[in-house]
């Protein structure tokens, strides 16, 4: 098994093993960044036997002053809610989304936190599966419960004392938009959005194309990376996609939402007329 397959899954494969009668268990987890989870995208079609997972009340703590959009939720609410999915200690679980993987990443991302590591990402997500030719469903079937035990604590997430070290060796890596990067960002911070690692068709890129895009960017191949967005989603993807590179990533989940509500923290910005 390759890097890439231990963190992601080809619609090809997937298919193949749900035609052999090895279905895992489906997570759908698309979520909208303008207006957070969508259940009625999913209702009115998912991948058959999916369980729709809501990015911000089941992956993410409430949000408090100074912690960013979405904190890591407590171990014991995850736990419920994987139960809930159906997950067992011995489940295998597939993550999917309708943004090419950027927010399924985040489920695959906190379970493996969460000390449950047999996830994976659909490559290419949704449309991925559509455009193969495969079926979709409006039947919504609860799962029958899961018994999986969670602990937390793994990945060494990193927070906001921790990222200027990074930032200063051109290894904190923002996988916002380059937008939303030009109009601010922590100081000396790398652009790497998510959707640079992906092709046209929203599959990864060859694993060398990827590593060729950070040495080009002066990241220091081989040592501890940091990665930050937006509210701690897309950097998940960046997260699981270099970490199967084996780069040594860390992800700092309160990003730029919990980095910039501190007036005290330093803050870079391109001049206006770059951001235009």
């Amino acid at each position: 098994m390759s890097g890439w397959q231990k963190s992601f899954v080809g619609v090809a494969e997937l298919a193949a093993d749900i035609d052999r009668g090895e279905t895992p268990i489906l997570l759908d987890v698309r979520f909208d960044p303008r207006v957070g989870a969508v259940p009625h995208d999913y209702a009115d079609a998912h991948l058959p036997g999916a369980v729709f997972v809501d990015l911000p009340r089941d992956l993410a703590a409430r949000p408090g002053p100074g912690t960013g959009r979405f904190p890591l939720p407590a171990v014991e609410e995850l736990q419920v809610a994987a139960r809930r999915w159906g997950i067992r200690n011995d489940s295998v679980v597939v993550v999917y989304d309708d943004r090419n993987g950027v927010s399924a990443a985040r489920a695959a991302w906190v379970l493996r936190w969460a000390g449950f590591d047999r996830v994976r990402v659909l490559e290419g997500g949704l449309r991925a599966w559509i455009a193969a030719g495969h079926p979709t469903s409006d039947t919504i079937v609860p799962p029958e419960p899961g018994d999986v035990v969670l602990s937390g604590g793994r990945l060494g997430p990193i927070g906001a004392d921790d990222v200027t070290g990074f930032a200063e060796r051109r290894a904190l890596l923002d996988a916002r938009g380059s937008r939303q990067f030009a109009e601010g960002r922590i100081p000396s911070s790398v652009s790497l959005p998510a959707t640079d690692l992906l092709d046209e068709d929203g599959v990864l890129r060859p694993a060398d194309d990827v590593r060729r895009r950070l040495v080009d960017l002066g990241v220091p191949l081989g040592s501890p990376i940091a990665v930050s967005c937006g509210g701690g989603v897309a950097a998940t993807f960046n997260a699981l996609a270099l970490s199967a590179l084996g780069e040594d990533v860390a992800v700092y989940v309160g990003s730029w939402s919990e980095w910039s509500a501190d007036a005290s923290r330093p803050v870079e910005r391109d001049e206006p007329s770059l951001v235009g």
